[in-house]
């Protein structure tokens, strides 16, 4: 799914890309693949990503893409979200 949309955002030029979920059926090595992949189109692209994969969101860590990123981690949802943002946020 996420190549499709990589190709539907080059093709028509788009500069941000949301992705849902992205690692959602995926074994460790395709989830760092895909991991390496966003950290490198993070350069070139705003990125959105939404995942409760935590090993995922270490994999972007280990890569380097908080660096030029904004990490929010909602801790819970109740209506009243308690949200942690910055280093802290994994």
């Amino acid at each position: 799914g996420i190549f499709v949309g990589l190709a539907e955002s080059a093709a028509h030029g788009l500069d941000l890309l949301f992705i849902d979920d992205p690692t959602q059926n995926l074994d460790v090595p395709c989830k760092e693949a895909v991991a390496k992949l966003m950290v490198e189109m993070a350069g070139r692209k705003q990125i959105i990503v939404s995942t409760h994969d935590e090993d995922f969101v270490s994999y972007l860590r280990e890569h380097g893409f908080d660096k030029n990123a904004s990490v929010f981690h909602f801790e819970s949802w109740n209506g009243n979200p308690k949200i942690i943002s910055g280093p802290e946020a994994c």
